[in-house]
């Protein structure tokens, strides 16, 4: 048994000890696992769906070599993925969905970028980031040469109502640090959070949410959901005060009136109230997030990754909720790797390099090259 399990282990090219617990490997070794399963059963047909979401580029090129080789063995492999170039890089032919129906399907030789984006979303490239533009207003959050003992030195800069503020920055550049930073999760050791005008003191995330500010964390299923609550639960968890009832009890009646106007207003796509959160999509799952911060009615909104593992239907969504709180006065910042989404979507955007600030542009001064010259930390 010991011997055979190896033999398939190394046919895909995954050099690990049978005997090991599945505790041990990583996500990656972990997903060539099932894929050995599968062709150990014989399995013709395998479907994969959203294989590369918790993988490294490391183990996403490995999976994609394991792929090619099951195909080259006459195994047909069902790929479901909302991230392009993957469909460009090892699919051969691409099936669009979108809302549940069928949209159509083409060669992947046969499309570019553009018309399978308008497929999926029925709309062209361009209308993506449904930017709007109106006066920003006075300055909500300002932070002044705010450090930790080692991962932010001497950060500053203002966020304004009625605008998005964009971070960017590679990757360890101090964005999400930054942010967790200001939302009291890490504690600062020396610089002034400001809240209009009147400094604050944040040591948890409790202070900041009693002070107004909320933050969506770039990982939605460890950080953002409690995963085996229903919808609804999931969604008045961050401002329950607002529904307690009777000797501490929940005003059910109150929550599921505010979940009903809530998941209507965000276009949450689910069965209702009781729903499990685990069986919505990443796009959905996302929603809710925004309506239970949004529902405490916070003065400064900071989302970290907001598109991130969400299709590009969702996307525009997610955008167009941005949008109407930007309308609403509030202050917007967002964090995102994605460049084309900073650029898109932002009203200025700073950029980090190693847990500095290191530059600052307008939406009209700002282009790629402009944001990595700052990223890599060139003045």
């Amino acid at each position: 048994m010991i011997e055979k399990s190896r033999e398939l282990l190394e046919k895909i090219g995954l050099r690990v000890d049978p005997r090991v617990t599945v505790k041990e490997l990583t996500v990656g070794e972990m997903q060539m696992i099932e894929i050995v399963k599968a062709t150990s059963k014989n399995a013709r047909i395998i479907i994969m769906d959203e294989p590369t979401t918790a993988l490294t580029d490391v183990e996403t090129k490995k999976l994609f070599e394991v792929i090619k080789g099951l195909k080259n063995q006459g195994i047909a492999i069902i790929y479901i993925s909302h991230r392009l170039e993957e469909i460009f890089n090892i699919c051969d032919r691409v099936t669009v969905m979108r809302d549940g129906c069928y949209i159509g399907e083409d060669l992947v030789r046969n499309i570019d970028r553009d018309k399978l984006i308008s497929m999926m979303v029925g709309r062209k490239l361009e209308e993506q980031y449904p930017y709007l533009k109106i006066k920003s207003g006075k300055s909500v959050l300002e932070v002044k040469n705010i450090c930790d003992r080692s991962r932010i030195k001497n950060a500053s800069f203002v966020a304004k109502e009625g605008e998005i503020l964009g971070i960017a920055g590679l990757m360890g550049s101090g964005r999400t640090e930054l942010a967790k930073l200001i939302f009291g999760e890490y504690k600062k050791t020396s610089g002034e959070i400001l809240l209009d005008g009147k400094t604050v003191d944040i040591n948890s995330p409790m202070d900041a949410i009693k002070n107004g500010i909320a933050y969506l964390s770039e990982d939605r299923k460890k950080e953002g959901v409690v995963l085996n609550l229903s919808v609804g639960n999931n969604m008045t968890l961050a401002n329950l005060k607002a529904y307690e009832g009777p000797i501490g009890k929940i005003n059910k009646k109150l929550e599921k009136d505010d979940y009903n106007i809530y998941s209507k207003k965000l276009k949450v796509k689910t069965t209702g109230y009781h729903q499990l959160i685990k069986n919505l999509s990443g796009g959905n799952q996302q929603k809710v997030i925004l309506a239970k911060w949004i529902m405490m009615s916070p003065k400064v909104l900071i989302i970290d990754e907001p598109t991130r593992g969400i299709d590009v239907g969702a996307k525009k969504e997610i955008y167009e909720i941005l949008n109407q709180l930007k309308k609403d006065g509030k202050a917007i910042i967002v964090i995102s790797s994605d460049m084309e989404e900073i650029l898109g979507i932002s009203d200025r955007i700073i950029v980090m390099s190693e847990g500095k600030i290191t530059g600052e542009v307008s939406r009209e001064e700002a282009n790629q090259q402009v944001i990595m010259k700052y990223a890599v930390g060139i003045s």
